[in-house]
């Protein structure tokens, strides 16, 4: 019995510190300074999701961005990512750096790499808690279940 309550705690925390990894990851976005344009959006329309998503735990939103870039051309974007923008934000001017492939960044929401090492020390250990939990719950049911 002990070995199956350990296993489930070690399941449990997987999926909490599974869910912390975004959680901690959105507080350090894409460094800005690689930009390959830079513009000026304005934040025209936001989804709020929260308290517990994949995107993690509390409220996040994802918003649309009207943005003009410097050359002048004008497009809507989806930054598919939480926390680019905040639902407090819509109606207001921000500045906006093309990074290429979908991604963007923002100067006022700079690169932290501790916040990264913290994200992925996070993953690293919910995956351990993952296949150590996987482990024990085989072996509880390889004791308690005749398959012949």
């Amino acid at each position: 019995m002990k070995r199956f309550l350990l296993s489930l705690v070690l399941l449990l925390a997987a999926g909490a510190l599974g869910l912390l990894v975004p959680t901690v990851a959105r507080n350090s976005q894409p460094d800005f300074a690689k930009a390959e344009q830079v513009g000026t959006a304005i934040v025209s329309a936001c989804s709020e999701r929260g308290p517990v998503t994949l995107g993690g735990f509390g409220y996040t939103s994802k918003c649309q961005l009207d943005v003009t870039w410097q050359d002048g051309s004008r497009h809507f974007v989806d930054p598919d990512r939480y926390g680019f923008a905040d639902f407090a934000e819509i109606g207001k001017t921000i500045t906006v750096g093309d990074l290429g492939d979908g991604k963007y960044a923002r100067p006022d929401r700079p690169f932290r790499p501790l916040v990264v090492a913290s994200a992925w020390a996070l993953a690293i250990l919910a995956v351990a808690a993952l296949v150590a939990g996987v482990l024990g719950m085989r072996r509880v049911i390889r004791e308690h279940v005749d398959f012949t």
